[in-house]
Protein backbone atom coordinates (compact mmCIF):
# COMPACT_ATOMS: atom_id res chain seq x y z
CA UNK A 1 0.00 0.00 0.00
CA UNK A 2 1.33 3.48 -0.92
CA UNK A 3 -0.57 6.67 -0.01
CA UNK A 4 0.51 10.33 0.07
CA UNK A 5 -1.13 13.52 -1.07
CA UNK A 6 -1.55 15.81 -4.16
CA UNK A 7 -1.60 19.14 -4.36
CA UNK A 8 -2.87 19.65 -7.56
CA UNK A 9 -4.29 17.70 -10.17
CA UNK A 10 -6.89 16.03 -12.19
CA UNK A 11 -8.55 12.65 -11.82
CA UNK A 12 -7.07 11.43 -15.11
CA UNK A 13 -3.25 12.66 -13.40
CA UNK A 14 -4.49 10.83 -10.13
CA UNK A 15 -5.20 8.07 -12.12
CA UNK A 16 -1.74 8.44 -14.50
CA UNK A 17 0.24 8.93 -11.11
CA UNK A 18 -1.21 5.60 -9.92
CA UNK A 19 0.01 3.78 -12.90
CA UNK A 20 3.79 5.05 -12.85
CA UNK A 21 3.80 3.92 -9.35
CA UNK A 22 2.99 0.49 -10.16
CA UNK A 23 5.51 0.62 -12.67
CA UNK A 24 7.94 1.79 -10.96
CA UNK A 25 7.81 -1.12 -8.15
CA UNK A 26 7.28 -3.79 -10.12
CA UNK A 27 8.34 -3.11 -13.44
CA UNK A 28 5.57 -3.91 -15.47
CA UNK A 29 2.38 -1.88 -17.55
CA UNK A 30 -0.04 -1.82 -14.57
CA UNK A 31 -3.80 -1.89 -15.51
CA UNK A 32 -6.09 -0.47 -12.60
CA UNK A 33 -7.84 -3.46 -11.28
CA UNK A 34 -10.17 -1.29 -9.24
CA UNK A 35 -10.64 2.53 -8.61
CA UNK A 36 -12.80 4.45 -5.88
CA UNK A 37 -12.79 7.15 -3.48
CA UNK A 38 -11.73 7.41 0.03
CA UNK A 39 -11.66 10.71 2.19
CA UNK A 40 -12.08 12.68 -0.79
CA UNK A 41 -8.77 10.66 -2.24
CA UNK A 42 -8.38 8.86 -5.84
CA UNK A 43 -8.02 4.85 -4.79
CA UNK A 44 -6.33 2.73 -7.21
CA UNK A 45 -5.62 -0.83 -7.04
CA UNK A 46 -3.25 -3.14 -9.29
CA UNK A 47 -3.02 -6.87 -8.68
CA UNK A 48 -2.75 -10.17 -11.26
CA UNK A 49 -4.80 -12.68 -11.64
CA UNK A 50 -2.71 -15.65 -9.72
CA UNK A 51 -1.19 -16.51 -6.86
CA UNK A 52 1.92 -17.32 -7.77
CA UNK A 53 3.61 -13.50 -8.85
CA UNK A 54 1.14 -11.83 -7.51
CA UNK A 55 1.96 -8.34 -6.26
CA UNK A 56 -0.99 -6.13 -5.09
CA UNK A 57 -0.53 -2.69 -4.82
CA UNK A 58 -3.04 -0.54 -3.53
CA UNK A 59 -2.37 3.52 -4.31
CA UNK A 60 -4.32 6.38 -2.43
CA UNK A 61 -3.54 9.61 -3.24
CA UNK A 62 -5.59 11.78 -1.02
CA UNK A 63 -6.12 15.97 -2.05
CA UNK A 64 -4.14 17.68 0.73
CA UNK A 65 -2.09 16.85 4.02
CA UNK A 66 -5.28 16.79 6.09
CA UNK A 67 -6.86 14.41 4.58
CA UNK A 68 -3.58 12.41 3.95
CA UNK A 69 -3.28 12.48 8.12
CA UNK A 70 -6.78 11.40 8.59
CA UNK A 71 -6.62 8.98 6.33
CA UNK A 72 -3.27 7.51 8.63
CA UNK A 73 -6.12 6.60 10.87
CA UNK A 74 -6.80 3.71 9.00
CA UNK A 75 -3.77 2.26 8.49
CA UNK A 76 -4.23 -1.00 10.47
CA UNK A 77 -7.87 -1.55 8.77
CA UNK A 78 -6.38 -1.19 5.27
CA UNK A 79 -3.94 -3.95 6.31
CA UNK A 80 -5.96 -6.27 7.42
CA UNK A 81 -8.33 -5.87 4.27
CA UNK A 82 -5.43 -6.51 2.45
CA UNK A 83 -4.37 -9.52 4.76
CA UNK A 84 -7.79 -10.55 4.56
CA UNK A 85 -8.43 -10.37 0.54
CA UNK A 86 -4.82 -12.09 0.44
CA UNK A 87 -6.08 -15.06 2.19
CA UNK A 88 -9.39 -15.38 -0.02
CA UNK A 89 -7.32 -15.68 -3.08
CA UNK A 90 -4.82 -18.23 -1.30
CA UNK A 91 -8.02 -20.25 -0.33
CA UNK A 92 -9.09 -19.87 -4.08
CA UNK A 93 -5.68 -21.37 -5.53
CA UNK A 94 -5.82 -23.73 -3.60
CA UNK A 95 -9.11 -25.41 -4.02
CA UNK A 96 -9.27 -24.85 -7.70
CA UNK A 97 -5.81 -27.33 -7.46
CA UNK A 98 -7.46 -29.53 -5.17
CA UNK A 99 -10.47 -29.92 -7.78
CA UNK A 100 -7.84 -30.56 -10.98
CA UNK A 101 -6.82 -32.95 -8.41
CA UNK A 102 -9.62 -35.12 -7.96
CA UNK A 103 -11.02 -34.70 -11.19
CA UNK A 104 -7.45 -36.29 -12.45
CA UNK A 105 -8.14 -38.94 -9.51
CA UNK A 106 -11.46 -39.63 -10.49
CA UNK A 107 -10.81 -40.06 -14.30
CA UNK A 108 -7.70 -42.30 -13.71
CA UNK A 109 -11.17 -44.75 -10.82
CA UNK A 110 -13.12 -44.47 -13.81
CA UNK A 111 -10.33 -45.80 -16.60
CA UNK A 112 -9.94 -48.74 -14.37
CA UNK A 113 -13.41 -49.84 -13.88
CA UNK A 114 -13.57 -52.46 -16.66
CA UNK A 115 -9.88 -53.84 -15.22
CA UNK A 116 -9.77 -57.45 -13.97
CA UNK A 117 -8.93 -58.14 -10.15
CA UNK A 118 -6.18 -59.69 -10.90
CA UNK A 119 -4.75 -56.81 -12.93
CA UNK A 120 -5.91 -53.96 -10.38
CA UNK A 121 -4.31 -56.33 -7.58
CA UNK A 122 -0.71 -56.15 -9.65
CA UNK A 123 -1.14 -52.34 -10.03
CA UNK A 124 -1.83 -51.84 -6.44
CA UNK A 125 1.22 -54.26 -5.57
CA UNK A 126 3.59 -52.22 -7.84
CA UNK A 127 2.70 -49.22 -6.02
CA UNK A 128 3.05 -50.54 -3.04
CA UNK A 129 6.22 -51.68 -3.24
CA UNK A 130 7.38 -48.21 -5.21
CA UNK A 131 6.02 -46.01 -2.16
CA UNK A 132 8.35 -48.97 0.32
CA UNK A 133 11.15 -48.44 -1.68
Amino acid sequence: MLSGWLESGTDLEAAELAKQVDKCLFAKDGVSQGSGEFLGGKVAEFWGDKLEGNLPLLVILYPDEAAFREGSNFYISWLDLLCYRHKIIWAEEKSLFLTERLVSNYNQIVGMRNTSRQILKRKLKQIILSILR
